[in-house]
């Protein structure tokens, strides 16, 4: 059985390496934060309330976490390109976080390869560990195909603001996050 959850890892490894490979890294979505969200409404808070383990063993909602800003960013220990993200999302999380940014990255990736992660790299936001639900999760929020990395910004009631295939380079992650908390201040 445990044989069965490593070739099924193995395979999901592939196939997101893969797809990651076919995209290019500036395969991104913006969406004005006027206009409607494209999730049906009922969704929007319903995502703020997936459920993922932490590296404790509870399933946490992701609005454990809700602030004004939420960046959830899929990823794994396999993938290269999510690997040269996290220094970039450490670094933003500490400058934005005052600003009501919180990032929040969900692994496809087993507990253990996690831990060993988080172990020897510093990361200052919350890693879960999706299950094979974690490919639905990501095709509702506009990831069709399954591929790694995979970063959306939501609002603090789980609307999609923004969403972006690929990795996240450093200028342009910075420059949309901001742009977002600051269209987020105005409007209240």
């Amino acid at each position: 059985m445990r044989i069965n959850y490593y070739l099924f890892l193995g395979f999901l490894a592939i196939l997101f390496g893969l797809a990651g490979y076919l995209i290019s890294s500036d395969t991104r979505t913006r969406i004005d934060l006027h206009e409607e969200t494209q999730m049906p409404s009922g969704e929007e808070r319903q995502v703020l309330e997936w459920k993922f383990q932490d590296l404790k063993g509870d399933k946490r909602p992701l609005s454990s976490w809700v602030n004004d800003v939420v960046v959830i960013n899929f990823w794994a220990t396999w993938c290269p390109p999510c690997l040269r993200e996290i220094p970039l999302f450490t670094r933003l999380q500490e400058k934005y976080r005052k600003d009501g940014l919180q990032f929040i990255g969900v692994a496809l990736d087993s507990e253990a390869s996690v831990r060993e992660f988080k172990e020897t790299t510093v990361v200052n936001y919350p890693l879960l560990i999706g299950d094979a639900d974690v490919v639905r999760f990501m095709e509702v929020l506009g990831n069709e195909i399954g591929a790694l990395p995979f970063t959306v910004v939501l609002s603090r009631e789980g609307r999609l603001l923004y969403s972006h295939m690929g990795e996240w380079e450093q200028v342009d992650a910075e420059k949309e996050l901001v742009k977002i908390i600051k269209n987020l201040q105005i409007s209240r």
